[in-house]
């Protein structure tokens, strides 16, 4: 018993050393400083101000650009949520790791005039597993224009795909935005992958045939 309670009191300090390391981890301050410092907003509008609504009312359709990437990125790690029940509107959502920095910059150019914050980092420890990691993300606007590609592409909160859409809105562009976000290369079998776990086996046959 006197050995199970050292091993207690050793793993416990063990623990809380640990936590302590986290908790100052330089990998934390770094995030805080890069949120300092990120980039300014696009725009100086308040946030939910009468000008901010009637700048969000005349923005345009999206860009042929813009369609592509939201509709093959949808198929990967993108997502459109509506953020409460009072919002009329969805918004874009783009998160990604650290190691994805350059590509969520390239992607907040790409809907700049959708956005009223540029991207912003995040920190994240998982206590019991010892783990550090680092995300980088931006919203748009909640806007109408994603009302219709959101109806497509979900049910409830669960994705789907949307064929008929793909059959008139996915590109080659669309595609290589699916791949960065949800694509890889297998070493073993020298060939690329896309995840595609969400999707139902019907729906996957479906989207196979299309590509073909």
């Amino acid at each position: 018993p006197s050995h199970d309670i050292c091993y207690r009191k050793n793993n416990k300090n063990t623990m809380n050393q640990k936590e302590k390391q986290l908790n100052n981890s330089p990998l934390k301050e770094w995030v805080i400083l890069k949120n300092k410092n990120r980039l300014p907003k696009r725009l100086s509008l308040v946030r939910n101000s009468s000008e901010e609504k009637k700048y969000k009312k005349n923005l345009p359709e999206l860009t042929a650009s813009q369609l592509e990437v939201v509709v093959g990125g949808l198929l990967g790690d993108l997502c459109l949520q509506y953020v409460t029940t009072k919002r009329n509107y969805p918004r874009l959502q783009i998160l990604q790791g650290i190691q994805q920095e350059r590509y969520v910059y390239f992607l907040y150019f790409l809907f700049f005039n959708l956005c009223g914050t540029p991207p912003r980092y995040q920190y994240h420890n998982v206590i019991g597993a010892w783990k550090e990691r680092v995300t980088v993300h931006f919203y748009t606007y909640s806007l109408p224009v994603f009302e219709s590609i959101h109806s497509a592409f979900y049910e409830g909160k669960v994705k789907k795909l949307p064929i008929d859409l793909l059959r008139q809105s996915l590109t080659s562009l669309g595609l290589g935005h699916w791949f960065m976000g949800d694509g890889s290369y297998d070493n073993r079998d020298r060939c690329y992958t896309f995840s595609t776990n969400c999707f139902s086996r019907e729906d996957l046959e479906l989207l196979i045939g299309l590509l073909e």
